[in-house]
């Protein structure tokens, strides 16, 4: 049995290589069924490159577009730091600023306590004009001590004249 199966296997490979070889000179010398393979067979090359060059296109922008977002994300970072600076410097100003109306809120009252105390007569408009530069001083300033007692001063002055 192992030499007729020996023998039957050989018949069905020899048969088959056979038919094959018949097949591929059909197929070789036949331009009806040739050219439709071939064709077949570039149309399918061509869409397979044009799929490879779609996704490499795909995968290029993509990362133009994360370049362009690293971008933009150093110079936002670069502008939040700029930002934090000027704040910083804002704030500065600002304490400046309102140090610098205290001081002279604080001069006014000086001056006007230093005219009272050379006996220079205090009239309505100007007592008004330091009550209203003792109020932003105190209220808006947040100032007392030295000018609260000027202002105190200043106010006994001037229930002390007589007009």
């Amino acid at each position: 049995m192992g030499i007729y199966t020996f023998f039957s296997s050989n018949i069905v490979i020899t048969t088959l290589i056979l038919v094959l070889g018949v097949l591929a000179t059909i197929l070789e010398k036949s331009e009806k069924i040739k050219t439709p393979i071939a064709s077949f067979i570039q149309k399918r090359k061509n869409m397979r490159q044009a799929a490879i060059e779609k996704e490499t296109y795909k995968m290029e922008m993509m990362q133009s577009i994360a370049d362009k977002l690293d971008s933009f994300e150093a110079r936002f970072d670069n502008l939040e730091c700029k930002v934090d600076k000027l704040e910083g410097k804002v704030d500065k100003l600002e304490e400046r600023v309102l140090e610098n109306e205290a001081d002279r809120l604080r001069d006014v009252l000086f001056s006007c306590g230093n005219a009272c105390r050379r006996k220079v007569p205090l009239d309505g408009e100007s007592y008004r004009h330091i009550q209203d530069v003792y109020k932003k001083y105190s209220e808006t300033l947040h100032q007392n001590g030295a000018g609260h007692d000027e202002y105190e001063f200043i106010t006994n002055y001037y229930n002390s004249q007589q007009f």
